[in-house]
C-alpha cells in the first residue's frame, strides 16, 4: 500500500522516512478505516479484489503492519466494505451495492482490522468526548466488538482457507484474545 504521508493533525504531516514504527502502524490504519468503513468508501473496486483507486505519483510502499495496539475505528455501520466482501448485503437498501471480491492481500487486511476490533473494540467519539458516559463507551465498543466478530466469522466463511490462521482463534474465544 503506497502512503506518501501521515497527517496526525493540519499542521503536521511526517513524510514515511521519518516515521516510526508505530506512526506507520496509525497511518496505515487511516488509510485502511476510510477504504473499509467510510460509507463504503466510494472507491471501485476491480473484479479481482482490490480498491482501484490510483496511488499518487511517488508513493512509498511499506509493510503493512500487525494492527498489535489500540486503534481508535469509526464504528461499524451496516453499509461498509466489510460487508459487502462478506456477503452481508441482502435487503433493499444494499441494491446499489453490489458485493465484492478481495484478493489475498485486501483479506488479510480486512482481518488486520477486524482482530484489532475484537481485541480492543475501540471506537472514535465524535464531538466533545467529556459529554459521552462510560457507559455509552462501554455500550459501543460492546457492540463493535460484537459487528467485528460477526463479520470476521462471514469472511472465514466466504474465503475458507485464505483468511490468516489466528482468525479462527480469534472467533473461538469468548473474553480475552491473546495472539
Amino acid at each position: 500500500m503506497g502512503i506518501t504521508a501521515w497527517e496526525n493533525s493540519p499542521e503536521k504531516t511526517y513524510p514515511i522516512e521519518k516515521m516510526t514504527p508505530k506512526d506507520k502502524m496509525l497511518s496505515a490504519a487511516r488509510v485502511a478505516e476510510h477504504i473499509f468503513l467510510v460509507g463504503g468508501s466510494g472507491e471501485d473496486w476491480h473484479p479481482n479484489g482490490w480498491c482501484a483507486s490510483t496511488p499518487i505519483d511517488g508513493s512509498i510502499s511499506f509493510e503493512i503492519p500487525f494492527f498489535s495496539e489500540p486503534i481508535k475505528w469509526k464504528e461499524l455501520g451496516t453499509a461498509t466494505v466489510f460487508h459487502r466482501a462478506a456477503g452481508l448485503t441482502k435487503g433493499a437498501f444494499y441494491e446499489s451495492m453490489p458485493e465484492i471480491p478481495f484478493n489475498d492481500s485486501f483479506l488479510a487486511l480486512a482481518c488486520n482490522i477486524l482482530q484489532n476490533m475484537i481485541r480492543f473494540g475501540e471506537v472514535k467519539l465524535y464531538g466533545n468526548p467529556n459529554k459521552v458516559t462510560k457507559q455509552e463507551i462501554k455500550k459501543r465498543t460492546s457492540r463493535q466488538k460484537r459487528e467485528a466478530k460477526k463479520l470476521l466469522a462471514a469472511l472465514v466463511k466466504r474465503y475458507p482457507g485464505r483468511v490468516p490462521s489466528y482468525c479462527g482463534d480469534l472467533l473461538k474465544r469468548k473474553n480475552k484474545i491473546v495472539l
